[in-house]
């Protein structure tokens, strides 16, 4: 059996094209999820600041850190929907939900204070950040809702 030169070409290519393919990234993905990227991009400060303004912005910036790493952990503290659905009892839909109140309450929290801590750095808080906080109030409301 003869192969044409162009199907020859093909199955010699594919492997190729298969491999440079890009793959999925786990923090891409959450940076796709909000259009945003993972700073707060102040401006850099002036070759003549004090001490006390550089100890000033590095504690804006650390704050805006540790708040961001709290928001993370309270959105991670709520099972999600299939959970509360799928409760085996009306006890542990209510331990379900109340975990995810106490979840995205820290969230908002922490994503107010992030926000804050950019803005006192000097920085810009961007659209993205704007909705991550808006995304994890609406998730309260929602919980605060849910029968428990």
């Amino acid at each position: 059996m003869q192969l044409s030169t162009f199907v020859t070409a093909a199955l010699f290519a594919i492997p190729a094209l298969v491999g440079a393919a890009p793959t999925s990234d786990v923090n891409n993905n959450v940076n796709i999820l909000f259009d945003r990227a993972a700073t707060c991009n102040p401006p850099a400060l002036p070759k003549n600041a004090t001490k006390a303004q550089k100890d000033a912005r590095a504690a804006a910036l650390s704050a805006m850190n540790t708040a961001t790493v709290k928001a993370h952990q309270g959105e991670e503290m709520c099972a999600g929907d299939d959970a509360w659905h799928n409760a085996k009892t009306d006890a542990d839909a209510k331990a379900i939900a109340t975990k995810c109140v106490t979840g995205y309450t820290q969230c908002v929290q922490q994503r107010t204070i992030a926000n804050d801590s950019c803005t006192k750095a000097g920085g810009t808080v961007d659209d993205g950040h704007k909705k991550a906080l808006v995304f994890c109030q609406n998730k309260l409301t929602y919980w605060q809702q849910v029968p428990h």
